[in-house]
């Protein structure tokens, strides 16, 4: 028996037993895209794809996620595959490069997340761009999205179909979202104003009949939100909670789902402050839910990186702490009873560190994996000591 086969199977002992004493802790973890790390390795990746990819093979990330899940107590991730590598022609998928990662999920029985993301391949978008596809029409959007649908669909056929991956695991652990930051996509002029609460329900919706024709169960969640929707103009004071609350009027499935980042005010402000505006944000998502999901609110994204001028100062998007403050921060997000009282999974963005000569933005600073992969960062070691425990 293999050193990773005997860890597996330790760790799946211990999974089991442990889900009814502390299953609110098996649903904290991370954001990593590792399926475009894979499909980066395998050279199959696009000239057009995101730059804030860790290349790794899979060894790298099989070891990785069952350290994780066995020594770690870490049991929630999401995969953000995007579409122009996926699908790069309409006659071409790397389908096979997907199931070699998320078997890794489903052999470690953890919750995964899986969504889509840009850029969308030329031959899909409506207007030919990768970038900026969202159209203006009503019926290019009905175009877009019965290919957006269907893609999903097949995907999830394919894993249902893969015998590397567990029907029962995908029945209750995977987790299928529409499309990631759904009310950030822009047309070609940049507006988001037609990214709206009625084309996120419709997309889901579509991706839903999909799953049924096929004959799959998976979980389901909204497309994500993270806040920058045009569509409601300076009359409406919190457009992600108003975006969300108006999805369900209109139909839409699946658990809420949001990104939410939140950033001080002050240099000089710590870990405490953040969280008071973390704790604000998911109070007022809660509220305008329908009594049905409340208390389960996905949060897709959080997080915040280490301060590390001149690349990452207070000011940069997304928010940032001076190192010795964000090494209390995960662990507080994940003790905070306002907020785990509210909210199904808590994923933070990112596993891994990327070094700075490959992404020279505050992005690179916000992992807690060392970017040579050497072990973890001390916010890492923090929150796995508080899941553990």
């Amino acid at each position: 028996m293999t050193h990773y086969l005997k860890l597996a199977l330790l760790f799946c002992t211990l999974f089991i037993s442990s889900l009814s004493l502390a299953a609110d802790k098996w649903s904290i973890g991370f954001n990593e895209p590792f399926i475009s790390g894979y499909m980066k390795s395998k050279g199959h990746w696009c000239t057009e794809c995101p730059t804030n990819t860790y290349q790794a093979d899979a060894a790298l990330i099989n070891g990785r996620i069952l350290d994780l899940a066995s020594q770690r107590h870490v049991g929630a991730f999401r995969e953000i595959i995007p579409l122009a590598a996926l699908r790069p022609n309409s006659t071409t998928n790397h389908y096979e490069d997907v199931i070699d990662i998320i078997s890794i999920y489903s052999n470690y029985n953890l919750k995964l997340t899986l969504t889509f993301g840009l850029p969308i391949p030329s031959w899909m978008s409506p207007n030919g761009s990768a970038w900026t596809p969202m159209p203006t029409s009503d019926q290019e959007w009905a175009t877009l999205k019965n290919s957006l649908a269907l893609e999903m669909g097949n995907l999830v056929q394919a894993l249902w179909n893969s015998p590397r991956v567990n029907r029962t695991w995908m029945t209750t652990h995977l987790f299928v979202e529409g499309f990631n930051e759904f009310d950030s996509l822009q047309n070609t002029s940049g507006s988001t104003a037609n990214s709206s609460p009625t084309r996120a329900a419709d997309l889901q919706n579509g991706i839903q009949w999909y799953l049924n024709l096929y004959g799959t169960s998976v979980q389901t969640l909204m497309p994500s939100v993270v806040g920058v929707y045009a569509g409601y103009g300076s009359g409406v004071a919190d457009p992600q909670a108003q975006y969300i609350s108006d999805y369900y009027q209109l139909y839409g499935t699946g658990l809420p789902n949001a990104h939410i980042y939140v950033r001080n005010d002050f240099e000089f402000q710590g870990y405490g402050d953040l969280l008071n505006k973390l704790r604000t944000r998911v109070l007022a998502i809660d509220q305008i839910l329908p009594s049905t999901l409340k208390g389960k609110l996905v949060i897709g994204e959080t997080g915040a990186a280490d301060r590390v001028p001149p690349n990452c100062t207070a000011q940069s998007p997304g928010g940032s702490l001076a190192i010795a403050q964000r090494d209390s921060y995960y662990a507080a997000v994940g003790f905070d009873s306002e907020i785990n009282s509210r909210v199904e999974m808590i994923l933070f963005w990112r596993l891994m560190n990327l070094p700075a000569n490959q992404l020279p933005s505050c992005e690179a600073y916000f992992g807690v994996v060392h970017d040579d992969n050497s072990g973890y960062k001390a916010v890492g070691l923090n929150l796995f000591n508080y899941l553990g425990n």
